[in-house]
């Protein structure tokens, strides 16, 4: 199976946030914060912004992901499995 070009690098952009980035921003403070809302905006045509919202709406008002799943996207998988 053959895959469009942008998209194979979309996954890998998202994964590359998913594991790479993101965690990296654990802790900061979501209350008021205008860089996550930025980051935010540029997400939101990818499928890890509902992740990243998640992410930044929780009880302890600090970015905490804990979520991947944009990863387990059907045509992710096929995508990954491919690839190998």
């Amino acid at each position: 199976m053959l895959f469009d070009k942008d998209k194979a690098l979309e996954f890998a952009y998202e994964e590359c946030l998913v594991l790479k980035i993101f965690p990296k921003l654990r802790g900061v403070q979501t209350r008021n914060n205008q860089h996550l809302t930025k980051i935010q905006d540029l997400l939101k045509d990818f499928s890890v912004s509902s992740d990243f919202k998640q992410a930044m709406e929780n009880d302890s008002k600090e970015f905490v992901f804990n979520s991947a799943n944009c990863l387990n996207n059907a045509e992710y998988e096929k995508f990954s499995k491919s690839s190998l």
